[in-house]
């Protein structure tokens, strides 16, 4: 299973989530969502046109 890192743009976060709980981390209801990628497009969609504080990673093994 894939893990995550959540980066906000102030403050290095470094617990591991999965896609779920990335999910969860930013209230996305939208069954729409599944992969990364369509969370960061949520999240582009979400700000507005304003930067997006948070920049996701995967996980290296």
């Amino acid at each position: 299973m894939k893990k995550y890192y959540i980066y906000d743009k102030d403050e290095r976060n470094y617990q591991q989530y999965t896609f779920e709980q990335v999910k969860e981390f930013f209230n996305i209801e939208d069954d729409t969502i599944k992969d990364i990628d369509d969370v960061e497009e949520y999240l582009k969609k979400e700000a507005d046109g304003m930067a997006v504080p948070w920049t996701i990673e995967e996980v290296q093994d």
